[in-house]
């Protein structure tokens, strides 16, 4: 399993160097058809993505014990050997379906699912909880060498470029290799500021994602790859965010953008 894991790993720093990462959402119905049905429409979308985020979460919310989550990365590498794995527990406030009153409580998670052979590749820390959370998982993220990047969202309105960098320089100091922020535009054009920034800050970062969430939102979440961010998230079922694309359609998108950028 480590060597499978060391092939990951070298996937991860070719993608982040050469290619996009298109991200598909795991969670345990998407899981559930995928493993029934592998020639299923389901299926072969997630074999389209370069990256699969398990919502461990979702699954954690679903009824999965402690035993079946340190599976879940093993499960779906089986499956996708190729696509880079990120490990999120999303909390409530966040979007997510984890109790925010236990928010601390993830570490016991996060340190049984990074000790076994098949482990996520990222793991998804919200900005919020560096000061908390990141010290107790940080030992088992050096032992393993799993990267992590910072995460933020904001479900009301596209932030300021002043806030922005506040989370970005927040990330550079607890060492992270990635910085992603979904944000909600509510008028046409909102979001178009931000692009500067993007272009700016992506290359301190192995990994980078930052766009906009909402129907006023949706060229971002392509658009923005064309200003150096190398991730962004897709449908591969049925929407799981506003303005979310599927991952045919993003990938139709970036194709027809490129040329013009």
């Amino acid at each position: 399993m480590e060597i499978v894991y060391l092939c990951a790993k070298i996937a991860l720093f070719l993608s982040s160097v050469y290619m996009q990462l298109f991200a598909g959402i795991i969670d345990p119905e998407t899981l559930s058809t995928v493993e029934q049905n592998p020639e299923g429409e389901l299926a072969k979308s997630a074999a389209l993505c370069t990256a699969l985020e398990i919502r461990y979460d979702l699954f954690l919310n679903s009824g999965a014990s402690l035993e079946d989550i340190t599976a879940l990365s093993k499960q779906v590498r089986s499956l996708y050997p190729k696509a880079l794995q990120i490990g999120t527990i999303r909390l409530q406030c966040d979007g997510g379906m984890f109790p925010d009153a236990h928010a601390q409580d993830r570490d016991r998670y996060f340190n049984a699912i990074l000790s076994t052979g098949d482990r996520p590749n990222v793991v998804d820390i919200e900005v919020e909880e560096l000061g908390s959370l990141l010290p107790q998982v940080q030992p088992i993220f050096k032992s393993t060498g799993t990267k992590f990047l910072v995460s933020h969202h904001d479900f009301l309105k596209v932030p300021a470029i002043a806030e922005f960098q506040v989370w970005i320089e927040q990330a550079k100091a607890a060492g992270a290799n990635g910085y992603k922020t979904a944000c909600m535009s509510t008028a046409e054009g909102d979001f178009d500021e931000i692009y500067p920034l993007i272009e700016r800050e992506s290359k301190n970062f192995e990994l980078f994602s930052l766009f906009a969430m909402g129907a006023s939102g949706q060229e971002s979440r392509v658009k923005s790859l064309l200003f150096g961010a190398n991730l962004t998230y897709c449908a591969l079922g049925k929407a799981v965010a506003p303005g979310q694309l599927s991952v045919s359609e993003a990938l139709k998108s970036f194709r027809k953008l490129s040329p013009k950028r």
